[in-house]
Formats: C-alpha cells, sequence, structure tokens
C-alpha cells in the first residue's frame, strides 16, 4: 500500500486552503494530520476523508502549515504517511487602527 505522493495546496486565503494529493492501489478512504509547520505528528488536527481533496478551515494567517497523509487501503492495512508538504496562509485582514 503506497504514500500518498504530490501534496499541492490551491485557493490558499487568511483562513483556509484546499489541499489534493496522488495515490494509487485499493483506497477506501485517507486520513490527513495538519499543524503548524514543525508540528509532532500525533499532536495535529487528524480529519477522515474517502477523497484526495479536502477544504482546510479555521486557519491561522500568515502561517505555514504541514500536512502528512496516509491512505486505508482496505485489508492491506494502511499506507506509511506522505508528506510533509507545506503551505503558507495569505495574511489576514486587519482592522483599522493598526501599527
Amino acid at each position: 500500500c503506497p504514500a500518498p505522493t504530490n501534496g499541492q495546496s490551491f485557493n490558499v486565503t487568511g483562513n483556509s486552503a484546499d489541499i489534493t494529493w496522488s495515490s494509487s492501489g485499493i483506497i477506501t478512504g485517507f486520513t490527513v494530520e495538519y499543524g503548524p509547520a514543525g508540528f509532532s505528528q500525533g499532536s495535529g488536527t487528524v480529519i477522515n476523508t474517502p477523497n484526495d481533496t479536502l477544504s482546510l478551515t479555521g486557519l491561522s494567517g500568515l502561517t505555514s502549515y504541514d500536512v502528512y497523509i496516509r491512505q486505508d487501503c482496505d485489508t492491506n492495512g494502511t499506507s506509511l504517511w506522505g508528506g510533509p508538504f507545506n503551505f503558507t496562509t495569505a495574511c489576514g485582514i486587519f482592522s483599522a487602527p493598526y501599527f
């Protein structure tokens, strides 16, 4: 069961990002773990999804994130974790006054 590859982000804003990746084999779903760049696996936010594209919301502006992905390969267990792949959110919206 190969690990997912080619993690990419798109539609990145100050508080959200869409991510996608490539995978092969018999796939029944994916586990995604993400957190601020450099986080220790096991301490990030975990999301299970049946798709190879996912929208992440509630992110902090102007912050780098690491993303790890593994696939559930039905009766063959799970793959190793793919990643990390990294993206940085855009600068958030500021309300005046600010310095």
